[in-house]
């Protein structure tokens, strides 16, 4: 008997530009049946159907994160936050890192991440010195909040083999005082190569498994039912993770569904014997894409610009690919049909890419390819149009203008070019398909807040930054559903709400479509469901 479900009391909000608002949805077997009012689907229903009371609330597809880092944010919750507004000081570093470190005397690091210098009174990188104070019998390690900066103590050198003779790997910088010696800050490669690949990560796969399972359930309490997990194979984790998602989806305990791509950013990295192209389906699981990076992120100084930082006069950052190589990389996985996602911040690192990517169109036409573009954050008007000639969805960092609007307005680029980061209205205008995204454990998967910062660009002063930028909360929502399930070919299966789709739902407390701007980030996350099936209830 096949099994039935009708959600009803609340507004449908379907995402399907035939008929957007609806009363009902008939779900059977875990695909949407039916939209329509109450009384025409209640004719569908039988004695056996499950009624569900939505009480009022907004139904909508549900959320696709399109970049984070899933499977990284699941270790990460073994180690110490240090963000999140936690550090104030270099005082607050050292005691949270102690006190984790008596927590965790079975491991051999002491290990931080979140840390955000800007958030210190003297705009302060921690260095050696700072973390000495930490441990000086164990090895302290800590990434920045970036993701592509990271600090050590001196026993972390020492077992690393880091000194003043040590050379940073190409695209990789080590700081070093005025005697050559080591600071304990390291950048891109460097910190990658250097550091991250031997950290202790966990190796017992029920471990793995768990970690992973734990950081579904913060996603789904997000509203989200699917994401992209970017880059595995970070830190020599690629095949347990493999494994482990894997594992999750035959016990059929993986409450998301999981669109991965591998980091091949050296020789060295993992490349996985299962590739399942482009795609999903109902699977749970598929590794479909290919990760690079051309450059870091504009609030450690490592994004490359075409023009020089404010806070750095004579300094545009640095590629850590060079252009040759780039476009061999991306011609190659481009002709083989894969999907290719590529860091890219500062607009020196976009015009690489998109460039790229047109020169791989022309030597080997694909009629859609939709790679992307991410974070893409000082994008020009001219990229915009560039990438949509060329088949390419650029993915926004959209907290970036709320947690790091001032910043990048008084620090970093100055008013002109940080009113037009993210520029989702550019992207809206041209008509050209983009994503939102949180780029967990940059940011937890704030997705009401993404969907709010997209929608009224307010800095967390409360300047608007790039009125021009603003979008509708419909086009915000687009980015987390429709827009977002095309970044995986998954459009006939999934992001909105119509028959024949997936039965994946997120039940929101309010219409953010008919609310005030500042209103969406308080919205409440009711309900998250997975083929019909409740992951998340408030």
């Amino acid at each position: 008997m096949s099994k039935k479900t009708l959600y009803s009391g609340g507004t449908v909000y379907t995402m399907d530009s035939s008929s957007v608002r609806a009363e009902a949805v008939l779900v059977e077997d875990g695909v949407i049946k039916a939209v329509g009012s109450k009384s025409e689907l209640s004719d569908l229903a039988d004695v056996h159907t499950r009624k569900v009371d939505l009480d009022g609330g907004f139904l909508v597809p549900g959320f696709i994160e399109s970049h984070n880092h899933l499977s990284l944010y699941a270790f990460f919750l073994d180690h110490c936050n240090l963000g999140g507004g936690a550090c104030e000081t270099i005082d607050d570093v050292v005691q949270l890192l102690r006190a984790h470190g008596a927590a965790t005397r079975d491991s051999a690091f002491i290990i931080g991440y979140g840390y955000d210098d800007t958030y210190t009174p003297s705009v302060h990188h921690l260095t050696k010195d700072d973390l000495d104070r930490v441990s000086t019998t164990r090895p302290v390690a800590v990434y920045h909040m970036s993701g592509h900066v990271g600090y050590v103590n001196s026993k972390a050198m020492e077992l690393l083999g880091i000194t003043g003779e040590t050379k940073a790997p190409e695209g990789g910088w080590i700081e070093r005082d005025e005697s050559g010696n080591p600071t304990g800050k390291l950048e891109e490669m460097a910190w990658f190569h250097l550091v991250t690949d031997k950290l202790d990560t966990p190796t017992d796969p029920a471990k793995i498994q768990a970690l992973i399972k734990k950081s579904v359930k913060e996603f789904n309490r997000y509203g989200v039912v699917g994401v992209h997990d970017a880059a595995i194979g970070v830190a020599g984790t690629g095949a347990s993770v493999l494994a482990a998602y894997n594992r999750l989806e035959q016990m059929g305990e993986l409450d998301i569904r999981a669109f991965l791509s591998t980091m091949v950013q050296s020789s060295a990295d993992f490349v996985p014997e299962q590739v399942d192209g482009v795609g999903m389906g109902r699977k749970r699981v598929v590794v479909g894409g290919i990760k690079l990076f051309v450059d870091g992120s504009i609030q450690a100084n490592t994004a490359a610009m075409l023009a020089p930082y404010r806070n750095r006069p004579g300094f545009s950052g640095e590629l850590v690919v060079d252009k040759s190589e780039l476009e061999q990389a991306v011609l190659k996985y481009h002709a083989n049909g894969d999907h290719i996602s590529i860091h890219a911040n500062g607009d020196a690192a976009i015009e690489l890419v998109v460039s790229a990517f047109e020169k791989a169109q022309r030597q080997h036409y694909r009629p859609d390819p939709r790679h992307m573009v991410i974070h893409c954050q000082t994008a020009h008007r001219s990229h915009i149009d560039r990438m949509k000639d060329a088949g390419v969805i650029p993915s926004f960092f959209g907290m970036h203008v709320h947690y790091y609007g001032d910043r990048h307005v008084d620090t970093f680029l100055g008013e002109e070019r940080a009113s037009r980061i993210n520029p989702c209205g550019d992207a809206a205008r041209a008509g050209l398909d983009f994503t939102l995204h949180t780029d967990t454990p940059v940011m937890p998967p704030w997705t009401m807040e993404s969907i709010a910062t997209a929608v009224a660009r307010k800095t967390s002063s409360g300047r608007v930054l790039g009125e021009e930028q603003k979008i509708s909360p419909h086009m915000a929502l687009a980015a987390y559903t429709t827009m977002a399930a095309k970044c995986s070919y998954s459009e006939n299966d999934r992001g909105s709400i119509t028959p024949g789709k997936l039965a994946d739902f997120t039940l929101l407390s309010a219409d953010i479509t008919r609310c005030e701007p500042e209103a969406i980030k308080d919205t409440a996350i009711f309900k998250t469901i997975i083929e019909d099936k409740t992951v998340y209830e408030a």
